[in-house]
C-alpha cells in the first residue's frame, strides 16, 4: 500500500445547501478525491436547508478555510461539477493571483459592470485562488453584482481597470487550449433560449489513455452542469 502525504498548503473547498445540491455536491467530493487523494477537501454539506442559499456565504465558507487552515492555494468548485482530471493546471501555478475558467463564449454585461468585447465571460464555480485578497473583494462585491452575483463580482475584478490582481485562465483562448475546465465542454456555444443544444457535442466525447475528450480534442478536467439549478424553483426540485 502507498501511504499518501497529504498537502497543508493546498485545500478544495465545496458547498452544497438543500438535499438537491448535496446530491450533486456528493458527487462532485468523490470526483475530486478520486484524482486528488493528496487535498484536504472541505465539504459544507447541508440537506436539510429549505431556502436558498445567500450567494455570498459560499465564498465567506471559503474564506474561513483558508483563515482557519492557512492554506496559500484553494481550489473552489461549484456543486455541479465532475472532475475528470488532476488539475495540474490550477496545482501547477503558484505566481497568479487567481487562476480562472471560461464561461459560455458569451459578453459579459451587467448594470454595474461591462467587459471589453475580446475579454471573454469567466465562470466564478471552477476558480482558483493564490491570494486570499481576492475572496475578501468577491464577498464584499457580490451584494452590488445583481443578477451575476459572484461571477459578476470575478468578472469585475479581473477584466475592470480598479484592480491590480494577476490573473491566468487555463482554457483560454479556447480554440488553442489543450484542455476544458468548465461549461465550454458542452460545446463552444451559447444556448438560445429555452435551448438544450449541448447533444450534438457531448456525443463526440471519447476517451484516450484513461482521459475524457471532447470531439474538437481538449481534455476535459472539469465537467460542469452549469444549467442554472437554483433557478428552476426551489421546492419543485426538492421533490423530484
Amino acid at each position: 500500500m502507498v501511504e499518501i502525504s497529504m498537502r497543508d498548503d493546498v485545500a478544495c473547498v465545496i458547498v452544497a445547501f438543500g438535499a438537491p445540491f448535496v446530491a450533486l455536491g456528493d458527487c462532485a467530493v468523490r470526483s475530486f478525491n478520486k484524482f486528488h487523494p493528496d487535498i484536504p477537501m472541505y465539504y459544507a454539506r447541508n440537506p436539510d436547508f429549505h431556502q436558498f442559499l445567500p450567494t455570498s456565504t459560499r465564498f465567506g465558507i471559503a474564506k474561513e478555510v483558508v483563515k482557519e487552515k492557512k492554506v496559500s492555494k484553494l481550489i473552489f468548485l461549484g456543486a455541479d461539477t465532475i472532475v475528470c482530471s488532476r488539475l495540474d493546471e490550477f496545482l501547477d501555478d503558484n505566481e497568479s493571483d487567481v487562476i480562472c475558467t471560461l464561461d459560455y463564449p458569451h459578453h459579459f454585461e451587467s448594470p454595474r459592470f461591462t467587459s471589453k468585447l475580446d475579454e471573454p465571460h469567466l465562470n466564478v464555480d471552477v476558480i482558483c485562488f493564490n491570494n486570499a485578497e481576492i475572496l475578501d473583494k468577491i464577498i464584499e462585491l457580490t451584494p452590488l453584482c445583481y443578477p451575476y452575483h459572484e461571477q459578476g463580482a470575478l468578472n469585475e475584478i479581473v477584466w475592470s481597470d480598479d484592480y491590480n490582481y494577476t490573473f491566468k485562465i487555463v482554457d483560454h483562448p479556447y480554440e488553442e487550449s489543450k484542455v476544458v475546465y468548465n461549461a465550454r465542454a458542452k460545446g463552444n456555444i451559447c444556448a438560445g433560449p429555452g435551448e438544450k443544444p449541448w447533444a450534438p457535442y457531448t456525443r463526440k466525447f471519447y476517451v484516450s489513455d484513461q482521459k475524457l475528450f471532447t470531439g474538437d480534442d481538449k481534455q476535459i478536467k472539469v465537467w460542469h452542469y452549469a444549467e442554472g439549478f437554483g433557478s428552476y424553483g426551489w421546492d419543485a426540485t426538492l421533490t423530484q
